[in-house]
């Protein structure tokens, strides 16, 4: 993901608590994980490397995009979600819960007006060291 639809999604999620979220960095992770697996040759004879995933990446077998035949396509890496910055360490210490049970802060559209219309963004308020 670009900086743009990372941060937005980061930000809507702290902000709305979703049952889940993906965020590309946090993908990118995972999809590290198992590559580091898979080159250090973590492969018994039954096939059975699966099993010595974390249970995070095994999920990612679903979203995965079928292999491209050993083809290399180069990508534009954008600034990313730090994953080691306060936005982002917040939100993976609360997303476990969040999966487990509804805890929307806002059900419905997005306030416009009203007493939450004017207030300062989770992301900025955990980058400048506030307690959200």
């Amino acid at each position: 993901m670009g900086r743009a639809a990372s941060h937005i999604t980061l930000e809507c999620a702290l902000q709305t608590h979703p049952n889940i979220t993906l965020i590309g960095e946090e993908v990118q992770h995972l999809i590290a994980e198992l590559n580091e697996i898979l080159a250090n040759d973590i492969v018994d004879e039954d096939g059975l490397w699966k099993k010595k995933l974390a249970p995070q990446s095994l999920e990612l077998f679903a979203l995965l995009p079928p292999a491209n035949q050993g083809k290399f396509k180069p990508v534009i890496r954008k600034a990313m979600v730090e994953l080691d910055a306060a936005p982002f360490k917040k939100f993976a210490s609360l997303h476990e819960e969040w999966a487990q049970t509804n805890c929307y802060i806002s059900p419905g559209p997005i306030q416009f007006v009203g007493l939450v219309s004017d207030k300062v963004n989770h992301t900025l308020l955990l980058e400048l060291g506030v307690e959200v």
